[in-house]
């Protein structure tokens, strides 16, 4: 899917660290058609995110952002 970056309007900071869950989480949000775009901890620190730890950030559109935050909690849970 292509979308543009103006259209993520939500950051989220993940507390997902571990690569396996990273990738899980990207199969249940293309399985869901939630859009996202993920930021690397270069991005994320300029843009204030305070993701200094390696947690996962990504940026959602607002009318998905319950939606993601749900899959990330169960995801979340999980670890």
């Amino acid at each position: 899917m292509e979308f543009e970056d103006n259209n993520f309007e939500v950051l989220i900071r993940t507390g997902i660290t571990d690569p396996v869950a990273t990738g899980l989480v990207r199969t249940l949000f293309e399985e869901a058609e939630i859009p996202y775009l993920e930021m690397d901890q270069n991005i994320a620190a300029r843009q204030e995110s305070g993701n200094w730890f390696g947690w996962w950030t990504i940026r959602v559109p607002r009318d998905r952002e319950e939606e993601a935050r749900e899959i990330l909690r169960t995801i979340e849970a999980e670890k």
